[in-house]
């Protein structure tokens, strides 16, 4: 559940490109009377969903409502009450959307819902009925995997025979989710070249909702090789650009850390992007910093990529970091104050989990193979170690009012990285940070180091009417300039 829920904002800016618009054609919202007492219905499954939806709202659980919320519309357009329940929502608090009782009363309403569509799909009907029939089984998929299988093989056998096999995008969509042998046969057996790459869009927004972000950049990155003139041409703008609507949360095979990552617009995969590694500060904002970033980037041509770190906050917890960890991940750094014990026990996960992930992300987005970095406030300490020790895959770093509790034996030769610091000439922890010293002061520190390892450390740049930020338009202008420069280096 913590995994499913932790990206909901993002997808639910998805849901006006939902595979279910493509399916809803056609099919009557209410079904034509049964002999049952209550008739079974469209709304009627929806209802399961957004009754839970409001229970959400007044116990204490807002993403798991506006999960609830995201299903109800895959199954109706406008379902009743949902306005309200989503207004009711926004205020709702956080507290206990990973309890047992939120846990049961999910699975509760979804098989609820999942029982009225099966038993709509299941209903006596004729061969001219059959699409529609097919179209609430496609529902029940599209919000659960309690589908029996072979009723999905007959399924798309019947969307490959029909005159206008429109729907069997619907289901290779769903198919990759499930059963992606099965998805990938009706790439080269079923889908014309012709409807793929919109086969392929409905696949990434399928991807996003269920949190598989990762998958969604592998699956394009496959697709670059199944029909390179496509992407040549184009003709897959409209995935990329679900892609780069908003930033989402990715997962990689290699270690449990996660990351935001936005793709810039106009994104190819088939192309070689460069990559803005970017830190959180100790609010942990990791979202936020990486949307800063893919504003402050526009057309690229940077991924932006956010670990969700521990090195850069103050405390770190088991109930602070489980929207995006399980409590065994975070078990093991727990602590209540930042420490150079503390440091270096985070580290220990941070500094391998940032370097998989990287790793992971190269292949899956065809990423350059040394990364730009800038860490803000809290997200120094993350930046400036990965410096330290993994010198050899750093191609600029910009910290922006970073702190640096660092001592860190140095590894590598850095031959000239461009560094560049920034500070807000309003910043109040310029000179001093509680009792302790301020970011200008620990800056100094970290640039000795630095430049002892081979950095082309720079001035520090004191940016006016500015205070505490990520300075996210002047670390990319830096970012830009060095990439300039090297061009320049290179020649034509």
């Amino acid at each position: 559940m913590t995994d499913y829920l932790r990206n909901t904002c993002c997808t639910l800016m998805m849901l006006s490109i939902a595979i279910g618009d493509a399916t809803a054609q056609n099919i009557p919202a209410t079904h034509p009377a049964t002999t049952q007492a209550v008739t079974l219905d469209l709304p009627l499954a929806a209802k399961a969903l957004t009754d839970f939806a409001g229970w959400c709202a007044a116990n204490k659980a807002r993403s798991a409502g506006e999960w609830a919320l995201s299903l109800a519309r895959r199954i109706v357009d406008s379902p009743d009450g949902a306005d309200a329940i989503r207004y009711a929502l926004k205020s709702a608090p956080e507290d206990a959307t990973y309890t047992p009782a939120v846990t049961k009363a999910r699975v509760e309403a979804v098989d609820k819902a999942v029982g009225i569509l099966l038993a709509l799909a299941a209903e006596p009907h004729d061969a001219s009925a059959e699409v529609v029939h097919d179209a609430y089984l496609l529902k029940a998929m599209l919000i659960s995997t309690k589908v029996n299988a072979s009723d999905i093989e007959k399924a798309v056998v019947r969307a490959i025979d029909a005159p206008k096999p429109d729907a069997l995008t619907d289901w290779y969509a769903i198919l990759l989710q499930r059963d992606p042998k099965f998805a990938v046969s009706l790439e080269s057996k079923s889908i014309a070249r012709s409807v793929l790459p919109e086969a392929a869009r409905k696949a990434v927004v399928e991807f996003l909702f269920n949190d598989r972000g990762y998958d969604a950049l592998v699956y394009l990155q496959r697709l670059t090789k199944v029909d390179p003139k496509g992407f040549a041409a184009g003709a897959y703008q409209s995935c990329t650009d679900v892609l780069a609507t908003k930033v989402f949360l990715v997962s990689t095979p290699d270690h449990p850390m996660v990351a935001y990552v936005s793709i810039p617009w106009k994104w190819n995969p088939s192309r070689t992007s460069p990559v803005i590694v970017c830190f959180a500060g100790a609010g942990k904002e990791y979202r936020g910093v990486c949307e800063d970033f893919h504003t402050a980037a526009g057309d690229g041509p940077y991924v932006a990529i956010s670990p969700v770190t521990f090195t850069n906050t103050n405390s770190v917890s088991v109930e602070a970091y489980r929207p995006w960890y399980s409590e065994d991940v975070v078990k093991p750094y727990v602590s209540g104050q930042l420490s150079g014990a503390a440091i270096k026990k985070r580290l220990e996960f941070d500094l391998p989990g940032i370097a998989a992930l990287f790793k992971s992300m190269q292949s899956a987005t065809n990423l350059e193979k040394r990364m730009c970095i800038t860490g803000f406030s809290g997200g120094g300490i993350p930046c400036y170690a990965m410096m330290i020790r993994n010198s050899d895959i750093i191609a600029a770093a910009a910290p922006a009012c970073a702190n640096y509790y660092l001592s860190l034996i140095p590894s590598g030769n850095a031959r000239g990285t461009p560094v560049q610091q920034f500070y807000g000439e309003k910043d109040g922890y310029n000179s001093a940070i509680g009792t302790g010293p301020g970011l200008i002061h620990q800056g100094r520190e970290a640039s000795g180091v630095l430049t002892g390892m081979g950095y082309d450390v720079a001035e520090p740049v004191m940016v006016r009417e500015s205070g505490h930020s990520d300075m996210a338009a002047q670390v990319v202008r830096f970012f830009n300039e060095t990439k300039g420069r090297a061009r320049q280096n290179v020649g034509p």
